[in-house]
């Protein structure tokens, strides 16, 4: 039985489609699960989300603006290359590839594959890890300003 009803929480969270939903669900689960089910929720992999995903676009136009001699597509490249990668990297399947195709490349090469998303350097992350790319680009352009998103 308590197999059972593991099995079937577990279950319920990886139906979620974010973690602030798996998080929200755990709130309801038993003292005899919620430890476990919390580390699982924490170890879980969550796709970027689609807010994250339109900020990350309006802070490129945004640098581009103030450094007037880019394309928000030019920054996309430069921040892919220069702070997006590292975190993708970490990621092995990534790595091969990078290592097939854009080691061998010149660094403005390399930003235009990247901006070109078909490598899906951004799209690849997690929440977790698109937000590490955020708060680096935040850091890096700290003299620049950026949209900030409302708190929840």
């Amino acid at each position: 039985m308590k197999d059972h009803a593991l099995a079937s929480l577990l279950s319920q969270i990886l139906r979620f489609k974010t973690e602030g939903e798996a998080k929200a669900y755990l709130a309801n689960v038993g003292a005899d699960y919620h430890d476990l089910c919390a580390r699982i929720v924490n170890r879980l992999t969550w796709k970027r989300t689609l807010s994250q995903n339109a900020l990350l676009h309006v802070w490129f136009g945004e640098i581009a603006k103030h450094l007037g001699d880019r394309s928000a597509q030019d920054v996309k490249g430069e921040c892919h290359r220069d702070i997006g990668l590292t975190i993708r990297l970490r990621d092995e399947q990534f790595g091969w590839v990078w290592n097939q195709t854009g080691r061998k490349m010149n660094a403005e090469q390399q930003a235009k594959l990247l901006a070109s998303g078909c490598l899906n350097l951004s799209s690849g992350m997690s929440v977790k890890e698109l937000r590490e790319y955020m708060d680096e680009i935040e850091r890096v352009y700290s003299g620049v300003n950026l949209t900030r998103p409302e708190a929840d």
